[in-house]
């Protein structure tokens, strides 16, 4: 199964809100409760139970192909936002319960405007089920927001604003514990919804729903243990023994999740360097072929008998009067494969041709930018790579294809080839390091980096 570290920290950390909230569920449920806002409390437990669960799903089954994994991601995921849907509007019934029960004159309005708003989202989630407008899964199983998903959020909020609007309007009813357990509730999930509109990859959100969680409860235990009627009263009851259970169950399972996460690391960590290997094949692959045009390119060049004829056999003085030919033949390959740079190299009169007609003549001794003509020269290959500032296209880097120009008789006439743009490349490699979340560089024979996203790890 694919599943990264991340992946594993998230969903470890949802099991274990999950089983808090099912034990949660679980032990008030027992105490069997009359008053409607402890009805609807307990229900907030249940739903939070099935969202953890769902989202805990939806971390595992991601990124990996076949029906089963990627029924069970979209029955996941639709799980998510739906009981996002009703705990947010189960919160507003809980928080007009508590104070209709408290004695004050709350108008039915606001939980009838969070219906509606919850119905809009009902309505965005089940139509995206036939149309992608909310979220969208990739061709490898993987979760991804559209524009709607904005939409659904931001009503979302406005929901639960809903019920921190009601609680501060009518706090004069509660004790200031209760008060802010309320506020914190609101509060925790709305920032981390405002921050997770940023982030990718980790659900803050649910994580602050599951703090709240447990601050709500916090709150509701000392209620328990410090009032003595007969709906919270639970110190004498032998119920009480059976909460004490669970907490202890909670913490035998949160001891099993590590034992298995710590499992699950280990089969990931043995199936690390297999897949990296494909991986590395794989990228190594796609940019073997990206290095085919400009080598191809390169190799036509030191074949042409036009360039061939330029520079055999002529001195210094004869070199110049073919430039306009050669500087012809150039331009007409470069605009034909669209290449910026293209350059040949006699080896006799040691011209430098380009675009230009002669750049310069080189002086492989003395010169720090024509030494790579030397290493050509001294390398035996027909062809090399290497990386240097391009003088004659505004100085920019460049990944130049020295190709050698051979005679019939197997002689050195000079040198060829084709300048890629540094920037090219770097963007390919991006796009490598983006889609396969790793780290891609080319490193020459000596160990040096040639071609880096990162341009200062460059010949280094």
């Amino acid at each position: 199964m694919n599943i990264t570290s991340l992946e594993i920290a998230q969903a470890t950390m949802d099991m274990f809100f999950c089983l808090f909230c099912l034990i949660m569920f679980v032990s008030i449920k027992a105490n069997n409760p009359k008053q409607k806002s402890m009805r609807m409390f307990v229900r907030l437990f249940l739903i939070a139970t099935v969202l953890f669960f769902g989202e805990t799903l939806a971390y595992i089954f991601r990124g990996n192909l076949g029906p089963f994994n990627i029924l069970v991601t979209r029955i996941a995921n639709l799980m998510v936002f739906a009981m996002n849907i009703a705990m947010a509007n189960t919160y507003v019934r809980y928080v007009s319960s508590v104070f209709v029960e408290k004695g004050a004159e709350v108008s039915g309005n606001s939980v009838k405007i969070a219906n509606i708003f919850s119905c809009i989202n009902i309505f965005i989630v089940v139509v995206n089920l036939f149309y992608p407008w909310m979220y969208y899964f990739d061709e490898a199983n993987y979760y991804h927001r559209n524009n709607f998903w904005y939409v659904y959020t931001l009503i979302s909020l406005v929901v639960i604003f809903i019920g921190a609007g009601m609680a501060i309007k009518y706090r004069k009813y509660l004790e200031k514990r209760s008060f802010i357990s309320m506020m914190l509730f609101s509060f925790i999930p709305i920032i981390a919804t405002v921050v997770q509109s940023f982030i990718y990859g980790f659900s803050i959100t649910n994580l602050g729903l599951g703090i709240g969680s447990f601050v709500m409860f916090a709150a509701y235990m000392y209620d328990w243990s410090h009032n003595g009627d007969e709906h919270t009263n639970m110190i004498n009851d032998s119920r009480f023994d059976a909460v004490i259970m669970f907490i202890i169950m909670l913490l035998s399972m949160s001891v099993s999740i590590i034992a298995c996460v710590n499992v699950i690391q280990q089969v990931t960590k043995e199936n690390s360097e297999i897949q990296s290997r494909t991986i590395a094949q794989m990228v190594s692959a796609k940019i073997e072929n990206e290095f085919i045009k400009p080598i191809t390119v390169s190799q036509t060049i030191s074949s042409d008998i036009d360039i061939r004829t330029y520079i055999e056999g002529k001195t210094r003085e004869e070199a110049d009067g073919v430039k306009d030919d050669i500087t012809n033949r150039l331009v007409s390959i470069g605009n034909e494969f669209d290449y910026k740079m293209v350059f040949v190299v006699s080896d006799k009169t040691r011209a430098y041709y380009t675009y230009n007609g002669i750049s310069r003549y080189l002086d492989v001794e003395n010169d720090s930018h024509d030494i790579w003509y030397k290493d050509y020269l001294d390398s035996g290959k027909r062809y090399i790579v290497n990386v240097d500032t391009d003088e004659d296209n505004n100085g920019s880097l460049s990944v130049f294809i020295n190709y050698g120009i051979i005679d019939t008789n197997g002689d050195i006439l000079g040198a060829c080839g084709v300048g890629v743009d540094m920037n090219d490349l770097v963007d390919i490699l991006a796009r490598f390091e983006e889609e396969y979340n790793i780290k891609v560089y080319l490193v020459n024979h000596d160990g040096l980096i040639q071609v880096d996203t990162d341009v200062s790890s460059i010949e280094t």
